[in-house]
């Protein structure tokens, strides 16, 4: 994804790309969105969050929060998910969060 500010990335996704077909001779495929998610490596460890297709086309956000110890640990390994609520950690103020935020673009 480009940067577009300091701590800003863009993505874009096209939900009106899934087309009821039948592409494989099979039946009507009914494609839908059910979730985009962005992964951040991190020395050894990864970050990732998502958002859930409802609320893609409800145009809401989804934010989550991880602790700092990702960045400043390099030994640390592994994947870590978050959570939607800082005050889940141990140290709240230690932590840094991830937003996916969803709206219209029409060109």
């Amino acid at each position: 994804m480009p940067k577009v500010e300091d701590n800003s990335y863009r993505g874009e996704i096209y939900t009106d790309q899934l087309v009821d077909e039948d592409y494989y001779g099979q039946g009507v495929f009914h494609g839908k969105l059910t979730a985009f998610s962005g992964y951040l490596r991190v020395n050894k460890s990864t970050v990732t969050t998502g958002i859930e297709g409802e609320d893609v086309v409800a145009h809401k956000k989804a934010e989550h929060y991880f602790s700092n110890q990702n960045f400043t640990n390099p030994k640390l390994t592994g994947v870590d998910i978050g959570d939607a609520d800082r005050s889940a950690f141990k140290a709240p103020a230690n932590t840094f969060s991830v937003t996916f935020t969803a709206r219209e673009n029409f060109q």
